[in-house]
């Protein structure tokens, strides 16, 4: 691609946002691309930046690209803007359609880019070809006019300067005095040298700056002021620049170490120009020791760079954008929470989209005001960040940019939900211990009176059984005495029964509710553990399902070492979940439990018929506070808790699901594993 050609400005229009992609990728690194997606937004864009070139796609909706064709020839200001089709049609009546329009080329889909190239690069030069003849075609009427007009002036001109010559001469010979008044006076060193190199003349400032007297260095080499290698080429820089007009200092501006009398080097700003004095070539320079300004560039830079890294380096996400909202730049673009935010993108944009118009209000809000605001949102990735934005006016006028600083508060906001969750669990303990204390104690007396009741029952019926085969029609509570005695009987057997029941229940919430104190070098049976946790469950099992299956091996299973309520724990989060996925009771779930001899483990296994889970929520589903259920149902803490206290006992927690095909959780052991916890010894 010719060099000239790539700061031109080429606009895309089409309506697909993937031949955008494409054709951008293709012209982005050697041209300004600017898009439009329609035909009227296309004549908006050419109106307020017209571009050298345009690449029109043919089918759009709406306005399509013959008609914007049209419209833009139709305009004096750019109607010669060159246009190429882009478009999938192939029929040679549309290509000739196109040119009649006043296109420049046609061009099918799918692209060729070494052709988009190649057209574009052609184009773009006749274009540049067309505006040169323009231009000089201008030029030369405009210099035709000009060049007569300074005929006719030129007469009249002479005249004026001969009168004003004498006049000139006058105020020449006063800005002789105030050029040499301003020559000894001047801060900066002026030093006149011979085309041989030779001094002729210094100010004041020259003898200042290097420590020489005017005596000192009239007649002298200007090398005796220079360090190597300037020093030794200074007459073949001036002779080359003589013989060429060429050379590294004349006409320049330039930086060098120079050498005082004392022999200190120091740097030094020289600008050196050619002069005529009547009597031969000479130089003009102008000197200025910038030592001072050296180490205040030197310390800035140093600062910048420090400033540079912290700001690359931060852990935030800071960013500056304008009071519209618009990225100005980014510390990081690719490790965002929102990887759409990039300069030159509205902030708004990257911003989930229930965010964004509450993102509008808070930026136009610190505007308004002046005072910083703050909001935390959440990202693309389920992590949570705390947008921070601060004002930044001028010497306290209007607000000219806002900066946003996003912090990644994810871990902070998990700890704490987290122990506020745990809070809310530690006072269900302590109500489950409190309410299994209460019905404890009724219970017991119900206890207590079912035996009494037993006991006088069994010492009465037999008397009861007599009376009534000798007492025709005798009846209890309004029934046949058999029956009646038999009723009776089976009350006392159901009162007996329930009160057993509240029992179990009170110890199965004692056992819920009773002190962890985390110790994880105990021996645990896993079968045992599996029937305590269906023990606490029984009732959960029995509104869920008709099918409920334990299976444990007849042989003993050797322990893990761990912490038995930690594991019940998993047990019966895993259980819980498994009979909550349930669609209905017809559907069953199966506990298993056996050795992996291969692994040297204990394998426990749940699984469900459940409604499944999606591929994309398995990834999440053991994280704190992600779960599918409803409120009321979880809070999303059951599996996070489980992986942890398996991973804590050296274990693996596996999920095995797909969307209508039930949940295998399969939980792997350790047999002998050393525990991650202070005071474990391997057995």
């Amino acid at each position: 691609m010719n060099n000239d050609n790539k700061d031109k400005k080429i606009l895309l229009v089409d309506d697909d946002p993937g031949n955008i992609e494409v054709l951008g990728g293709i012209l982005s690194d050697v041209h300004e691309i600017i898009v439009a997606n329609d035909g009227p937004n296309a004549l908006a864009v050419i109106q307020s930046n017209p571009p050298d070139l345009i690449l029109l796609d043919v089918l759009m909706p709406g306005m399509d690209g013959f008609e914007v064709c049209r419209r833009l020839k139709a305009a004096p200001r750019h109607r010669e803007i060159p246009v190429i089709f882009l478009t999938s049609l192939d029929d040679a009546t549309d290509e000739a359609r196109a040119l009649e329009l006043g296109a420049v080329d046609f061009l099918t889909k799918p692209v060729n880019p070494p052709v988009v190239l190649a057209r574009v690069r052609t184009h773009l030069e006749l274009k540049d070809q067309r505006d040169h003849l323009h231009a000089l075609s201008h030029h030369l009427e405009e210099l035709v006019e000009r060049r007569t007009s300074e005929l006719k002036a030129s007469n009249l001109q002479l005249r004026q300067e001969i009168r004003e010559r004498k006049k000139a001469e006058e105020r020449l010979e006063a800005s002789r005095s105030r050029l040499l008044a301003i020559v000894e006076t001047a801060l900066e060193g002026i030093i006149t040298i011979h085309a041989d190199g030779v001094i002729e003349s210094v100010n004041p400032a020259v003898e200042r700056i290097f420590g020489y007297g005017a005596a000192e260095l009239v007649g002298q080499n200007v090398g005796l002021l220079m360090e190597s290698p300037h020093r030794e080429n200074h007459d073949v820089y001036i002779q080359r620049y003589l013989d060429t007009g060429q050379g590294p200092v004349i006409g320049k501006t330039l930086e060098l170490r120079a050498v005082r009398k004392d022999g200190q080097v120091f740097p030094l700003e020289l600008s050196v120009a050619r002069i005529h004095l009547g009597q031969g070539d000479s130089f003009l320079g102008v000197l200025r020791d910038i030592s001072e300004r050296k180490k205040a560039e030197d310390a800035l830079r140093e600062s910048e760079e420090k400033l540079r890294f912290l700001f690359e380096n931060s852990p935030d996400h800071i960013m500056l954008v304008d009071p519209t909202g618009l990225v100005l730049f980014c510390n990081r673009t690719r490790q965002s929470p929102f990887p759409e935010l990039a300069p030159g993108r509205p902030f708004f944009a990257a911003l989930p989209p229930a965010a964004r118009e509450q993102g509008r209000h808070d930026l136009a809000r610190v505007v308004a005001s002046g005072q910083p605001d703050s909001q935390l949102l959440s990202g693309t990735d389920d992590t949570w960040w705390e947008i921070r934005l601060a004002p930044l006016g001028a010497d306290g006028g209007a607000i000219e940019k806002v900066l946003l600083v996003s912090t990644d508060v994810t871990e902070k906001r998990t700890l704490k939900l987290q122990a506020i969750r745990n809070a809310r669990l530690a006072s269900i303990g302590v109500l489950a211990a409190s309410v299994a204390h209460e019905i404890n104690n009724p219970n017991n007396s119900l206890r207590f009176a079912a035996s009494s009741l037993e006991r006088l029952w069994q010492d009465a019926m037999p008397v009861l059984e007599r009376h009534s085969r000798h007492q025709a029609g005798f009846a209890l509570a309004g029934v046949p005495a058999a029956e009646g005695l038999a009723l009776a009987t089976e009350l006392l057997d159901a009162l007996r029964n329930n009160s057993d029941r509240i029992k179990s229940i009170v110890l199965n919430l004692k056992h819920l509710s009773r002190k962890d104190e985390g110790r994880m070098d105990q021996k645990v049976p896993i079968p045992a553990s599996l029937q305590a946790a269906v023990s606490v469950l029984q009732n959960q099992i029995i509104k869920h399902t008709d099918h409920f299956v334990l299976d444990l091996p007849a042989a003993p299973l050797p322990p893990v070492r761990g912490n038995p309520q930690q594991l019940e724990q998993v047990w019966i989060n895993l259980i819980h979940n498994a009979l909550q996925a349930l669609p209905d009771r017809k559907k069953g779930v199966s506990v298993a439990v056996g050795l992996d001899e291969a692994r040297q483990a204990i394998q426990v296994t749940v699984r469900d018929e459940g409604v499944g889970i999606s591929r994309e929520d398995q990834d999440k589903i053991a994280t704190p506070f992600f779960t599918t259920k409803t409120e009321a149902e979880g809070i999303g803490l059951g599996l996070y808790i489980s992986r942890m206290i398996v991973e804590h006992h050296e274990g693996t927690l596996d999920f095995q699901s797909a969307p209508g095909t039930g949940t295998t959780v399969t939980t792997t052991l350790p047999l002998h594993g050393r525990s991650q916890w202070p005071g474990i010894s391997p057995p």
